[in-house]
């Protein structure tokens, strides 16, 4: 009897988390393109393009006060390097700018980096979010 005592207690406990898995699971919704992108490695210049898509993942990207942050910068240098170009640059000045962006993708890796994998649970927290009002915990 006191072997059966941990062994209930352990499938009680199995059960009540499997419970709150399987009302996720059936209430998450990821579309299946988007995925397979949110499941790939992590590449800070995808940050560039997050204002193409207009999906909860992507929003949540581009609404972090770092992404924003990062943008502009990486924008700036851009639109310095593309007005530099048109009166023409010097192999120097080039490198100087592509410089730049390596230093400002540098300076935002390591935050940037939690603000992707935050927003990559943005769909398991919405679940979640049902789950819990269904009384699921």
């Amino acid at each position: 009897m006191k072997n059966l005592l941990p062994i209930l207690a352990l499938l009680l406990l199995v059960g009540c988390t499997s419970e709150l898995d399987r009302c996720i699971e059936v209430n998450i919704d990821i579309p299946k393109d988007l995925e397979i992108k949110m499941n790939t490695r992590f590449d800070i210049r995808q940050f560039e393009y997050v204002y193409l898509f207009k999906d909860e993942f992507h929003s949540c990207l581009k609404n972090s006060p770092k992404s924003i942050s990062y943008s502009k910068s990486i924008s700036e240098i851009r639109s310095a390097k593309n007005a530099n170009e048109v009166r023409g640059i010097t192999q120097s000045e080039s490198e100087q700018y592509e410089k730049q962006q390596e230093n400002t993708e540098a300076e935002y890796y390591s935050e940037l980096k939690k603000v992707w994998n935050f927003c990559t649970n943005v769909y398991e927290r919405k679940a979640r979010k049902i789950c819990n009002t269904q009384g699921i915990y």
